[in-house]
């Protein structure tokens, strides 16, 4: 897959997900459910460089996984699921995820 396709994809996958849950919230998934204030910032700026646009000079291009785990993110969240609710033990495990209400 091309470089610029991987950057786009991942982009428009977090800009989805950040209509309905905080940049923090999205940290803390990819900082495998650390509440560390320190390791979620890490993480938001990992993601936030990924998501400048082309030719910026800070941007960081989105790899294989990072495509594959935003996609299954926003697919669950698609299918019901509250990423809120994303539980992880203390090796980084999903122990539970929870779908949504029905309203």
């Amino acid at each position: 897959m091309d470089q610029k396709i991987k950057n786009r994809v991942f982009a428009e996958a977090i800009a989805h997900l950040q209509q309905r849950y905080t940049r923090f919230e999205l940290a803390r998934w990819f900082s495998l459910g650390m509440d560390n204030t320190e390791a979620k910032r890490v993480a938001s700026t990992v993601i936030n460089r990924k998501t400048y646009p082309e030719g910026h000079a800070h941007k960081r291009g989105a790899n294989v996984s990072d495509v594959l785990a935003v996609g299954l993110l926003d697919y669950l969240h698609g299918q019901g699921y509250d990423l809120s609710t994303l539980e992880f033990d203390e090796s980084g495990k999903v122990t539970g995820l929870k779908q949504r209400p029905i309203l």
